[in-house]
């Protein structure tokens, strides 16, 4: 339901043009005629931003570093069509909660692939407390009990804001084709 990405710098581009639809790009799976109901939760310059947050913080100057941080989450088969944007809004919610919402680069919603998801782009950030600052550190945040926990505390999240059971654990939305299901 919920898969997770890191990027390196020189791959933070490509992706947030991927994620805005700001560039060409290769997807197969997209069909420009329903681009138009892709939506930004953000709306705002994704690459303004990322650059702007990452002058901020302490990152190391290395090709490896990976400076951002993507959740892909998709929308469950049983949420109902009128709570489909409150289902993406909590979710974003969450993950800024979670993440911190000055780290949140874009979030953004497609309609336009296969299975309608929700990209959201944020630059792994934690407070070093030994330094007295803020740094990118991934592999502090993206721990084994986070990887663990998140799933539960998403599904946690979203039952409470929607008011009934949503199955964000679910194997069956792998390969299904589901796009006329949504609209």
């Amino acid at each position: 339901m919920a898969n997770v990405k890191h990027f390196h710098r020189t791959a933070v581009r490509s992706i947030l043009n991927h994620v805005t639809r700001t560039d060409n790009f290769s997807n197969q799976d997209i069909d420009c005629s329903r681009s138009k109901y892709n939506y930004s939760l953000t709306n705002h310059d994704s690459h303004e931003v990322y650059n702007k947050r990452l002058s901020e913080v302490h990152c190391l100057n290395r090709a490896n570093v990976n400076t951002l941080s993507s959740w892909c989450v998709t929308l469950p088969k049983g949420v109902k069509k009128e709570d489909q944007r409150k289902f993406f809004e909590e979710t974003v919610k969450f993950l800024k909660n979670r993440y911190g919402e000055r780290n949140c680069v874009s979030a953004e919603v497609h309609f336009d692939e296969t299975t309608p998801h929700l990209h959201y782009c944020f630059i792994p950030i934690i407070y070093d407390e030994k330094k007295k600052r803020e740094k990118v550190d991934r592999k502090s945040i993206f721990t084994l009990k986070e990887l663990k926990t998140f799933h539960n505390d998403l599904q946690s999240h979203i039952n409470q804001s929607l008011g009934y059971e949503v199955n964000i654990l679910t194997g069956e939305l792998k390969n299904r084709k589901n796009l006329n299901f949504f609209f």
